[in-house]
């Protein structure tokens, strides 16, 4: 979701500046470094990266929250015992994760803009409007159009299960 939401928020801001206005250069003095470090940071915070970050590492979590359902008992142990692992894992690996994300992202941010284009996108991120927008992206009605393509794709494979379930005629003995 963090994705989607940093890619709309680009596409939001994109209506206002040309492509000529949007240019890629490093901040070249020592003052200028640590200006845009710290005008990428106030931007992770102010845009909602840092919120949506974290959902994802909680998204990470959810999915080790318990084997899927197995007949096979056998299976089912070597299932229990594989999310088990993997979840011990995963908590080792969690207490770092948040800060190397973070760090990932704000050496993005600071490749991708500009000094003067994090001040824009701070000041955007800062609008009324730009936090309607972030609501909206997390609202049900944006949910569902967003997680329709997986309801359908997972609609094609249950019909195909039950295609399979039903036997076909000449076939069976």
């Amino acid at each position: 979701m963090m994705r989607h939401l940093f890619a709309a928020f680009l596409i939001l801001i994109s209506f206002t500046q040309t492509k000529a206005q949007v240019r890629r250069f490093p901040a070249n003095t020592v003052q200028g470094i640590d200006e845009k470090k710290a005008l990428a940071k106030d931007f992770f915070e102010q845009s909602g990266m840092k919120e949506e970050m974290n959902m994802a590492i909680l998204f990470g979590e959810g999915y080790l929250n318990g084997a899927p359902p197995e007949k096979n008992s056998e299976v089912a142990a070597q299932n229990k015992k594989i999310y088990e692992l993997a979840k011990a894992k995963w908590q080792k690996r969690k207490e770092t994760l948040a800060a190397e994300l973070t760090q990932q992202l704000l050496k993005d941010i600071e490749v991708t803009f500009s000094v003067p284009e994090l001040k824009y996108l701070i000041e955007v991120s800062k609008a009324s409007v730009f936090k309607r927008y972030k609501l909206f992206l997390k609202s049900d009605e944006f949910g569902k159009v967003y997680n329709m393509p997986t309801l359908i794709a997972r609609g094609f494979v249950e019909e195909g299960k039950k295609a399979f379930a039903t036997p076909v005629k000449g076939l069976a003995r």
